[in-house]
């Protein structure tokens, strides 16, 4: 277990594809313990994923998701 805060590694792309590939060689080499997704489906419903993560953790990596969501917002509007 990680003492004191982990660092955040952000992962942009702008291909779906792109981005699983990514995270599944991630995944392969060990590299990621556990997972929470979420995203759009064609026909507009939204899909969900939560892979070996307890509620706590759950909500941890939930947490850090809305605090990078508003991170993104702060630096598209701070010099408009």
């Amino acid at each position: 277990m990680t003492k004191g805060l982990p660092n955040i590694v952000p992962l942009h792309k702008n291909d779906v594809v792109e981005m699983l590939e990514s995270m599944l060689e991630m995944a392969k080499a060990g590299e990621i313990r556990n997972f929470i997704a979420a995203g759009y489906m064609n026909d507009g419903n939204i899909m969900t994923a939560v892979v070996k993560a307890d509620t706590i953790e759950h909500h941890t990596l939930n947490s850090y998701l809305q605090t990078n969501v508003i991170l993104r917002t702060v630096e598209q509007n701070i010099n408009k």
